[in-house]
């Protein structure tokens, strides 16, 4: 009797452990919290610069305040951002009320973004520069960006609770090959320490990777893309993304890989877990995993997932590993 009882408590403490683990810090654990409205007239000028330091109004920023929420998601990001600065052992947290967000975001390292509800709080991204540009069209970046961010390492660093829509990816150079990726995400973590970025609890739909009048050879990760670390992707609805690259000519092959998800080599290592993903569409010369591309690592671990109805013309509709 006893044994059952120690092997019931074993079991609620681990799973108890996984949660914990898959979720972003409670909003207590942060150092700094700063608030965002869309009501709000506020704004900032503090801005990150290449140098190491930021420009305008960090100091004494003109919102952030839960008196004075700033107006836009991405002012609040570069306030957390300056006031962190090089200290790695700093957190913030962003707290978003609902309402529908016109913005593309960089998200630094340390800095955690919490929505009021994946069903009322969206980041739309639509009106991003179309054909032939090269403009950083994903709803949401996660990296250091070297001097941007201090040179912080890719950890700690969450979003959740929201509604990413209307992504047309940001173009990347792998190699000696050309992306357009993460309709919806696009993610850098650090590649030695896993856990993060964390995304949990969000709606990632309706992203699309389309003619952009730009020949680049992978169209991969319409909902969400990861370049490199071990995210955790937990508890999201990741539905209705697609990638439709034009035709390559010659030799070339346009390829549109993972609508749903795409991981891009062994440097990745993600967890996905517990996420609903359908109705995503890889349509290319070579279109494989509608659902899920996933190229991982060992240490990798795709379960519990719902994944139906995806589709790809060439294979995988639900999954290519």
């Amino acid at each position: 009797m006893r044994s059952r009882s120690l092997r019931n408590t074993l079991r609620v403490a681990v799973a108890g452990f996984c949660l914990a683990v898959l979720h972003p810090p409670s909003r207590g654990v942060s150092d700094f919290t700063y608030y965002v409205d869309i009501a709000s007239s506020a704004t900032s000028t503090c801005v990150p610069q290449s140098t190491g330091v930021c420009s305008g109004d960090c100091a004494t920023p003109g919102c952030g305040s839960q008196a004075t929420p700033c107006r836009r998601i991405q002012d609040a990001i570069n306030i957390a951002n300056c006031t962190i600065g090089s200290n790695n052992a700093l957190e913030a947290d962003i707290l978003v009320a609902a309402g529908t967000y016109p913005e593309r975001l960089f998200v630094y390292p340390n800095i955690h973004l919490i929505g009021a509800g994946r069903d009322i709080t969206t980041i739309d991204s639509a009106g991003c520069p179309g054909p032939g540009s090269t403009t950083r069209c994903s709803v949401a970046v996660f990296a250091t960006s070297g001097n941007f961010g201090f040179n912080r390492p890719g950890l700690k660093f969450s979003i959740s609770d929201f509604r990413l829509i209307h992504g047309q990816g940001t173009h990347i150079d792998v190699g000696a090959t050309s992306h357009r990726a993460g309709g919806g995400i696009l993610l850098f973590g650090d590649g030695l320490t896993g856990g993060w970025p964390r995304i949990t609890d969000c709606r990632i739909e309706d992203n699309a990777l389309a003619n952009f009048g730009i020949e680049d050879e992978h169209w991969n990760g319409a909902g969400i893309y990861i370049a490199a670390g071990s995210p955790v992707i937990s508890g999201n609805i990741i539905q209705r993304n697609i990638t439709t690259p034009p035709d390559l000519t010659g030799q070339g092959i346009a390829q549109g890989e993972g609508a749903g998800i795409y991981s891009l080599n062994f440097d990745c290592r993600p967890v996905i877990t517990r996420n609903i993903i359908r109705n995503n569409v890889s349509f290319a010369q070579l279109g494989v995993g509608g659902g899920m591309n996933v190229v991982a690592d060992a240490g990798a671990v795709i379960s519990n997932n719902q994944v139906v109805a995806n589709s790809a013309n060439q294979g995988g509709g639900g999954r290519s590993l």
